[in-house]
């Protein structure tokens, strides 16, 4: 497929980038999940018409899952049960949001080469819970080419 997006003789991958912001609503209770799309962004390259193709790279990640699935790999979730065991929680900052006290914690594995993320968490002090995350991976596929996910939640 990518020979027709490459002019060059050489063996590389296409890049394919979008990015997305989704509002999420969720209910236990009536076990409901519903999103609405806010707004999508394409870089505008020639792989964009790979979009259909790559559906299956559309993975929706809920940290609050003890594990969680990405393409044929379990991660463990940072606010898991045994997060502790795998995770280091260090304090980077203490700030202000809209008047509550969030602790940022940066999170990293404590054995290499687990399936563990790397990145943060924003914390609220009055109720534990998570404000905002920012957490990746990177999977190696063949030789070079690795896939990296990163993901970037807000909660309001």
């Amino acid at each position: 497929v990518y020979n027709s997006f490459n002019d060059s003789t050489e063996n590389v991958a296409p890049i394919y980038f979008i990015e997305r912001f989704l509002r999420l609503y969720r209910s236990s209770k009536l076990q409901k999940h519903v999103e609405h799309e806010l707004a999508t962004k394409k870089l505008g390259l020639s792989t964009d018409q790979l979009a259909s193709k790559l559906d299956k790279f559309d993975i929706r990640i809920n940290i609050y899952n003890p594990v969680i699935p990405i393409l044929k790999t379990s991660f463990l979730s940072p606010v898991s049960d045994l997060g502790l065991l795998y995770y280091k929680f260090i304090p980077v900052d203490t700030l202000m949001e809209n008047e509550k006290k969030i602790i940022k914690l940066q999170l990293q594995p404590k054995i290499k080469n687990e399936n563990t993320f790397i990145g943060y968490l924003w914390i609220d002090e009055e109720n534990y819970g998570i404000t905002k995350v920012d957490i990746q991976i990177c999977l190696k596929i063949y030789r070079s080419l690795f896939i990296c996910f990163a993901l970037l939640i807000s909660y309001a």
